[in-house]
């Protein structure tokens, strides 16, 4: 599969980075739309929580990939009760390129009632 990213991001402060990710999905209305899937929403709290996964210059760069990661990625997995925590979740993953590295990369989505909302990656 070709790679569905190319993300040159060069921020490792995490105010900085995260002010930039909400930007870029404001572009994109704070949505990936998935054809067979729905909606997944990319709003503040979905924010937050992903960036408490964030350490290095190249998972802040992934940030920046993830809504074409869940748009042109692969559904790899998915379970009904995510860590006995009472909720569902789907896998997606696809190859990108960050900081010109390429990589494979995976982003968790978290179902929410009847609306699919993105919740960690990486």
């Amino acid at each position: 599969m070709a790679p569905v990213a190319n993300i040159n991001y060069d921020v490792i402060d995490k105010i900085s980075s995260r002010k930039d990710a909400k930007e870029l999905y404001r572009q994109i209305g704070f949505k990936v739309e998935r054809q067979n899937f729905g909606i997944i929403l990319l709003g503040d709290n979905e924010i937050g929580e992903s960036s408490n996964y964030l350490f290095t210059k190249a998972e802040y760069a992934a940030w920046m990939a993830v809504p074409k990661v869940l748009k042109r990625g692969i559904i790899i997995s998915g379970h009904t009760d995510h860590k006995n925590e009472g909720f569902s979740t789907i896998t997606i993953a696809a190859p990108v390129i960050i900081n010109d590295v390429r990589g494979n990369m995976v982003v968790v989505v978290k179902k929410r009632g009847n609306i699919d909302t993105k919740h960690t990656g990486f």
